[in-house]
Order: structure tokens, then C-alpha cells, then sequence
């Protein structure tokens, strides 16, 4: 079962691929402040689920460990991607998309699962 170092480090590299990848579409350079604030912004989005959800229980998981809440990160981040917004802010909703959906992915492997909604 992943633990909270195992979820920040798996939000950062989400999180970093994500900024890397729409680098390399764009055709741009990536940065190393670039790479560092949207891994940043991915480990702590990747810390959320279970902030919002606390691990008390073995059957924690709702809402926001739900394969409903990954479906909607997913749409969501699909819109902002084709969406009218500043690259810069694409790409930080993007990260915090990347790391949360990280959570989701890594609590999905585990036994437990996750549930379809709420």
C-alpha cells in the first residue's frame, strides 16, 4: 500500500512528465524552475486525497478516492488542455491534475481499490 513519502514522490514525477511532455509538444525548452514548481505543485496535489479523506480506516475511500473523481480530472483536464487559458496556467492545473490522478492510479493497484463514487 502506498504510503504519503511514496504518493508525494510518484505526484512529483506525474507531475514533472506532465510539464516535460507539454514542452516537448510545444516545441519548447523545458526549465529547470519549470520543472521544479509543477513537480512541486504535483507532490502536494498527490498529498491531497488524503487530506480531504484520512487514512483512519481501511475503508477511507469515497468520494475523492473514487474512480468517479479520476474520470473527472480526466474531462476536466482534457477542456483545459483545448482551453483559452495562459500556457503557464495550463500547465499548472495540468500538475495538480497529474499529481492527484497519481494518488488515485497508485491507491487503484492496491487490494482495496477504489470505489466507483461516493
Amino acid at each position: 500500500m502506498p504510503n504519503r513519502i511514496d504518493h508525494l514522490i510518484l505526484g512529483a514525477l506525474t507531475s514533472g512528465g506532465v510539464y516535460l511532455g507539454c514542452k516537448f509538444l510545444k516545441g519548447e525548452k523545458p526549465t529547470l524552475v519549470g520543472l521544479v514548481s509543477t513537480s512541486a505543485v504535483g507532490a502536494g496535489s498527490a498529498a491531497l486525497p488524503d487530506l480531504l479523506e484520512p487514512a483512519v480506516s481501511p475503508n477511507h475511500r469515497a468520494g475523492f478516492h473514487s474512480w468517479l473523481a479520476l474520470g473527472v480530472l480526466g474531462v476536466s483536464s482534457a477542456a483545459i488542455a483545448k482551453s483559452e487559458l495562459s500556457e503557464e496556467a495550463k500547465l499548472g492545473i495540468l500538475s495538480f491534475a497529474g499529481g492527484y490522478s497519481s494518488h488515485l492510479i497508485a491507491d487503484a493497484m492496491t487490494p482495496k481499490g477504489l470505489p466507483l463514487s461516493a
